[in-house]
């Protein structure tokens, strides 16, 4: 059997099992573990990738903390340190998480530029809506309530078009059902 492609955990399992069956160990399977600094060193690995999970989450909520206080990227690097990640990794990993919480903020953001590109946005996908429902009224004599959810998607493609913005920011998301509840209403009222 050929142990060199065996991960860590599946190379120490495959011991465990072994000792445990036989009571032996096959030399290949001793060759193997030989090669990779032994079995205590085997165990240290397979620790550390179990640890390694929960490094990360540790310093993402450090660095999320730290944001939230107003702290810059450079003072946040300078205060986090690992004893399971190297530096340089380090670095890469809190410039990612700092950046991925400038992009929500980013995107949470709203200024007057927002609203007025938003207003524009309601406008357009309600007359679009609105001629939409209008005219699949007065062409079948009925209403199909199955074109509301695209309705609603076409007024979310406007928005975001427009204002860059996704609809976890509470304007493009109050928008978009503004013009979808106004585009059905104006094209029921300009059937009757």
């Amino acid at each position: 059997m050929k142990y060199t492609k065996f991960s860590d955990e599946d190379l120490f399992e495959s011991y465990q099992t072994t000792l445990d069956y036989s009571g032996k160990v096959n030399n290949e399977l001793i060759l193997e573990i030989e090669r990779r600094g032994g079995l205590d060193q085997l165990k240290k690995n397979i620790e550390l990738k179990e640890r390694f999970p929960l490094e990360m989450k540790r310093i993402y909520k450090i660095v999320v903390q730290m944001r939230l206080h107003g702290k810059n990227l450079e003072v946040i690097q300078s205060e986090i340190t690992s004893d399971l990640i190297p530096s340089e990794e380090l670095t890469e990993i809190i410039a990612k998480q700092f950046n991925s919480i400038e992009a929500h903020e980013k995107d949470l953001s709203i200024h007057w530029g927002i609203i007025i590109r938003t207003l524009v946005g309601i406008v357009i996908a309600s007359l679009i809506n609105t001629l939409i429902w209008f005219y699949s009224i007065v062409y079948s004599g009925h209403m199909f309530f199955i074109l509301i959810p695209g309705f609603v998607l076409i007024s979310y493609g406007i928005l975001k078009l427009l204002t860059g913005k996704s609809s976890r920011n509470v304007i493009v998301y109050l928008g978009t059902f503004f013009s979808v509840l106004v585009g059905v209403i104006i094209g029921t009222a300009l059937c009757r």
